[in-house]
């Protein structure tokens, strides 16, 4: 297997744990509505937060809507109150990954190039990635509002190799989502590396060759190790 010259990244659910996030979150919206709260614990609060995420994928206005419709509120808020607390304050909820932060250093102080390539809003996704403190670690970073076009379009795999002057067989990326990170990646022309354990394979498509479910195993692979 040959080492790339690059690794580029999924953002949610690959570098930042998603589910932890959600949880500081739960913990963040508890305190500061806890007057129209009453009637719900933390636990309760989070897990109506989780199902109406739909892990990321609910369009953000449908989401805030469903999510005011599931909360027993005890006191009146605003759809455009609960709209503002979530982009204020979920984007600085951000929790990494376990061992991502450790491994990305690692590789690094090691002379690959990191990047990112991320769907999402541009303040949002920027925030997310200031707040872990790993924007220093990456050469590029390329967030789909700002750029235009949105994971699987090979076009946006692309801006990241210009920026980092790569090729697309140079690189390798990592992220969670079949379609939008490992499909899309292959259809590029990167190596795709799944990370499991997010979603499910489609069944009528080939799996990357390539598949890890921790941070760990993907510094052992780049070492040659594995």
């Amino acid at each position: 297997m040959k080492k790339p010259k690059a690794v580029l990244f999924d953002l949610d659910d690959t570098i930042i744990d998603r589910r932890l996030s959600l949880e500081k979150y739960s913990l963040q919206l508890a305190a500061d509505f806890a007057y129209a709260l009453t009637s719900l614990h933390t636990e309760q609060l989070n897990a109506r937060i989780v199902q109406q995420d739909a892990q990321g994928y609910k369009p953000r206005d449908q989401f805030i809507n469903d999510l005011m419709r599931a909360i027993p509120w005890s006191a009146p808020v605003t759809y455009d109150e609960l709209r503002s607390h979530w982009f204020q304050h979920y984007p600085m909820s951000s929790v990494v990954a376990e061992g991502a932060r450790e491994v990305m250093k690692q590789l690094a102080a090691e002379h690959l190039m990191l990047g990112i390539v991320t769907n999402g809003a541009t303040v949002v996704q920027h925030t997310k990635i200031d707040r872990l403190g790993i924007r220093p670690m990456m050469k590029t970073v390329i967030v789909s509002e700002e750029a235009g076009l949105r994971k699987p379009d090979p076009g946006i795999f692309a801006a990241a190799l210009r920026e980092m002057n790569v090729q697309p067989e140079e690189v390798w990326f990592v992220g969670d989502h079949p379609v939008n990170d490992m499909i899309g990646a292959r259809e590029a022309g990167l190596t795709p590396v799944w990370l499991r354990g997010k979603h499910p394979w489609p069944e009528d498509v080939t799996e990357p060759s390539i598949q890890i479910d921790r941070w760990q195993e993907l510094l052992i692979l780049l070492r040659g190790e594995g």
